[in-house]
């Protein structure tokens, strides 16, 4: 067949089974060629239709199913679902926005640079995991165990309008991190106090942040912006306030 003489109704048509019967799309591109003087239109035309049809295949794949998640997604082996096993993973630079994470081990995973806006990490274990310079924003961390995390690499972590009810934060690293509007507010009784004891939150945004009966006991507020912040029934005892604005 030669494909220099087909019309373009006849050349999609071509590109439709070969990609369909197992070509991929370079394989179909590589008989392409677009400089040829009598087809250059045509073999043009089978060109963008491949590309087309390849990027169709590929979102079809990967289309986003209950909870966000990009059907069977896996990144170096960890299968982005809820009740993941994924302890130290490399997750770093990931696209994990809307993820449904709901109770994933994700213990010493290294998610630095991550985009985690809106995903759900309900009761997840980040214990020990690194955060640095993820982005948090709207993520669901109600309940999520944040145990010594790493948030900072070198710039903000960003936490702005965070659900971290109940989270527990003790000796997270949260330099300079960016809580505002954040939710670290509870009932103040059992497990729905979120902690942030003995965390480090030098230089931390936190303007209107709801910390309502929180632990701060003994956290490292040297120099936070707590502006406009719910205080209420916070536990503040040996905290550092020096240069912390509380007003």
């Amino acid at each position: 067949m030669c494909i220099a003489n087909l019309t373009p109704e006849e050349s999609l048509d071509l590109v439709l089974r070969v990609i369909l019967s197992g070509l991929n799309a370079d394989e179909a591109l590589a008989s392409v060629v677009l400089d040829d003087e009598r087809g250059g239109e045509v073999n043009k035309s089978i060109g963008i239709a491949a590309a087309v049809v390849a990027a169709v295949l590929f979102a079809v794949a990967t289309a986003p199913v209950a909870g966000g998640s990009p059907a069977y997604l896996n990144i170096n082996g960890c299968v982005i679902e809820p009740s993941a096993n994924c302890e130290r993973a490399n997750l770093r630079g990931a696209n994990l926005r809307g993820a449904n994470l709901r109770g994933a081990n994700l213990r010493g995973a290294d998610l630095r640079g991550a985009d985690l806006r809106d995903a759900d990490l309900l009761i997840a274990d980040l214990t020990g995991a690194y955060l640095g310079n993820a982005d948090l924003q709207y993520a669901n961390l109600r309940g999520a165990y944040l145990i010594g995390a790493d948030l900072w690499d070198g710039k903000r972590t960003d936490l702005r309008d965070t659900d971290l009810r109940g989270a527990d934060l003790t000796g997270a690293m949260l330099y300079r991190a960016d809580l505002r509007r954040a939710d670290l507010g509870g009932t103040g009784r059992g497990n729905n106090i979120s902690s942030l004891r003995g965390a480090d939150l030098r230089f931390a945004l936190m303007e209107d942040a709801v910390l309502i009966a929180t632990n701060l006991q003994g956290a490292n507020l040297n120099s936070a912006n707590l502006r406009d912040a719910v205080l209420i029934e916070a536990n503040l005892r040996d905290a550092d306030l020096e240069c912390t604005n509380l007003k």
